[in-house]
């Protein structure tokens, strides 16, 4: 994509000296984006997590994609004087939600030629109808912020009434075009034949088969157990600390610690739900002493990392596990 038709750039994530993680969507000159920056810092007060931030502005992002694809100019400057979008407009904006940003892009390229939507766009193109949902009811509350913030420089309230009524009925409108679809927690679910193979290598197999070096065995070979018998997220098993496992008594505390000064990862793990205690297994226990008195003092004191499970790479040594490839076993 041309570099004079972006406005934004990409979404940054700043970490702050308390430990909290905000998500900037940052202009083309790398300063924060005025319009997003707004709407992010009011999720921010509602105590949305940063995952949920940076998602929006990811979608923000999508969305200069699909204005300069269509050619739609000028929208901030548009909700601000109350010129809304008419009907074609959100019906081109809405079907290319359900578009992946990587056809998107290429398909902006000066080096591709026009195209109708029927012609442009295939089916292995297509994002999920819970990501196309996702991506509409944010630039609808994208495009509200911006009419309301105009709008509220309308001072008659006889003349304010009609722009009001334009833009509930733009949104209206944008809304009614998300697509349906069913929620369930069992979009992912391994087949019980596969999950019963893998509870019986971690029984009874011999992790030296996938791991060689010796530490990251251990490491992994406790991850894997604590996951699979204590049934904890990955995100949770990363931000565990060595004060959390207790041993001797054999319990584990699944604790959030949302904005933790101590972890130094960007993208900061952490639990989805309430705190909790979980007993833990004898086996459970038995593979995290191996790994805690035989590798992770070592490299801990090489850190000073308070964290469970950390990276023993030659230039990683100690550093909290990273979310690499959506699993900490690299």
């Amino acid at each position: 994509m041309p570099s004079q038709q972006r406005k934004f750039r990409r979404v940054s994530i700043h970490l702050r000296p308390d430990g909290e993680r905000l998500p900037i969507l940052l202009e083309a000159g790398g300063c924060p984006a005025y319009y997003p920056t707004c709407l992010l810092l009011d999720l921010r007060t509602k105590n949305a997590a940063w995952r949920t931030m940076e998602v929006l502005a990811n979608d923000l992002l999508h969305l200069e994609h699909i204005l300069i694809f269509a050619g739609i100019t000028g929208i901030e400057r548009r909700m601000e004087d109350g010129r809304y979008l008419d009907s074609s407009e959100v019906h081109i904006i809405a079907d290319l939600c359900g578009v992946s940003l990587a056809r998107l892009r290429k398909l902006s390229e000066l080096k591709v030629a026009p195209a109708s939507l029927d012609q442009a766009f295939a089916q292995e193109h297509a994002v999920t109808n819970i990501v196309k949902h996702r991506r509409i009811t944010n630039i609808a509350r994208y495009l509200d912020l911006i009419a309301r913030v105009g709008e509220a420089h309308v001072l008659a309230p006889g003349i304010r009434r009609e722009p009001v009524m334009q833009r509930e009925a733009m949104l209206d409108n944008l809304r009614q075009l998300r697509p349906r679809f069913r929620h369930s927690r069992g979009r992912r679910t391994v087949e019980y034949q596969d999950l019963a193979r893998v509870i019986e290598f971690i029984m009874i197999g011999d992790p030296e088969a996938i791991w060689s070096k010796a530490e990251i065995r251990s490491r992994n070979w406790a991850i894997v157990t604590t996951l699979a018998l204590l049934g904890l997220r990955q995100g949770e098993l990363r931000q565990l600390k060595t004060s959390d496992v207790n041993t001797n008594v054999g319990r584990l505390t699944v604790a959030r610690r949302s904005d933790d000064q101590e972890d130094p990862r960007l993208r900061e793990p952490n639990a989805k739900i309430s705190d909790r205690i979980v007993p833990l297994l004898d086996v459970v226990s038995e593979r995290i002493e191996d790994y805690l008195y035989n590798h992770q003092s070592h490299a801990a004191e090489f850190s000073g990392s308070t964290f469970l499970f950390l990276s023993h790479g030659p230039t990683s040594r100690g550093q909290p596990t990273p979310a690499s490839c959506g699993h900490p076993l690299k």
